[in-house]
């Protein structure tokens, strides 16, 4: 399994599921939109939420690098001043719990991370997690840190720049830092390296290392275990979405979409949705529809005729509920190729003559 999902314990040993329903269910979108983008893909990685022992909020592991996460659940114009402190709207943002206060969330996720990485770069001299047997360059041994903003109505669109220009956040040789929202954490994760950052010298040894290490050393240094409740609501091979083709001259025909890449045309050898010879506007192989963790999509294979998404040529865009797909020409014609989009199973399941079909089953 690519993707695998871990939960802290409390000191009794028990998972230690978070505290606020907002915090769970910030979690639980942003494993969903790991588990889509990796599942079905190695690398190999790990997701491990609410680490107690050392506060983090999330650690992701790979075989090629190490995050350290921290969220945060404001909304509003996200800012920073020249002391340090960041902003959510008027609001200043609280870092860290009672008693152990942070300036800002980065300092933070900081601490965090460097409690971690000490506990992995100093093992007991009989045990080495990461590559044993082989000589490890620490200073070059890299961890990545982000704080992660969970709130739709989070405005990060002057952040940035004020980071670089006004306060810029003190980062550490080791670390690598980020801020991110809820939807570019699989990208974050993807480019997770343990020798993120720094000019490389020749000859420089990537470090890379198997699941099977990965889950020896979470197993050794962390109490740790599977978090099953949350690996349950991960999405399977369900459909996720339903195109229904309209043809005057058959019954209607609903396609369930339960693969992330889905092919349109007449050609039946490479086309998931194989569309009959009498419709000749539609190219052998037409146009595709995708899922990324941005949504569903819909884009032109280099079609002779062009696809057309509610009566506009098209390239690429993304798909919304009920709207309407030609293939051919711009309105309905002999010839056309026409689709409704659904998202709703209910809905589809009310249609009357209509004959389904999954996708690829």
């Amino acid at each position: 399994m690519p993707v695998e999902i871990f939960v802290g314990h409390n000191p009794e040993g028990q998972p230690l599921s978070p505290d606020y329903s907002h915090e769970m269910t910030s979690l639980i979108e942003i494993v969903k939109r790991l588990w889509v983008a990796f599942h079905h893909h190695p690398p190999y990685y790990a997701v491990v939420a609410n680490l107690a022992e050392h506060s983090a909020d999330m650690i992701v592991i790979s075989e090629r690098g190490i995050g350290v996460m921290e969220l945060k659940h404001y909304y509003g114009r996200v800012s920073c001043r020249t002391d340090g402190a960041w902003y959510a709207g008027p609001k200043r943002m609280i870092a860290g719990v009672e008693g152990r206060g942070f300036k800002n969330p980065h300092e933070q996720v900081q601490a965090y991370a460097e409690q971690i990485r000490q506990k992995l770069i100093t093992p007991p001299p009989w045990q080495d997690p990461w590559l044993p047997g082989k000589t490890i360059e620490w200073p070059d041994f890299k961890f990545h840190t982000a704080v992660c903003f969970t709130h739709p109505d989070a405005d990060l669109s002057e952040f940035d720049e004020q980071l670089r220009k006004r306060c810029r956040p003190i980062t550490l040789p080791w670390e690598d830092f980020s801020v991110l929202t809820i939807d570019q954490v699989p990208g974050w994760a993807m480019s997770l390296r343990f020798e993120a950052g720094g000019e490389r010298a020749s000859g420089f040894n990537r470090y890379r290392v198997t699941p099977t290490q990965i889950k020896r050393f979470l197993g050794e240094l962390f109490s740790l275990s599977h978090w099953s409740e949350i690996e349950e609501l991960m999405p399977t091979g369900e459909p996720f979405a339903y195109l229904t083709l309209v043809d005057k001259e058959r019954e209607l025909q609903v396609f369930g979409l339960n693969q992330d890449l889905i092919t349109l045309g007449r050609d039946p050898s490479s086309c998931e949705i194989s569309l009959p010879e009498r419709l000749f506007l539609v190219s052998r192989n037409h146009a595709r529809v995708f899922r990324t963790v941005e949504g569903v999509f819909l884009e032109d294979l280099n079609s002779t005729n062009g696809t057309f998404l509610e009566g506009k040529r098209i390239r690429r865009a993304k798909l919304e509920h009920g709207q309407r797909i030609i293939l051919g020409r711009a309105r309905p014609d002999e010839g056309t190729a026409e689709f409704e989009v659904s998202f709703e199973v209910d809905e589809i399941s009310t249609l009357e003559a209509t004959k389904k079909l999954s996708v690829g089953k």
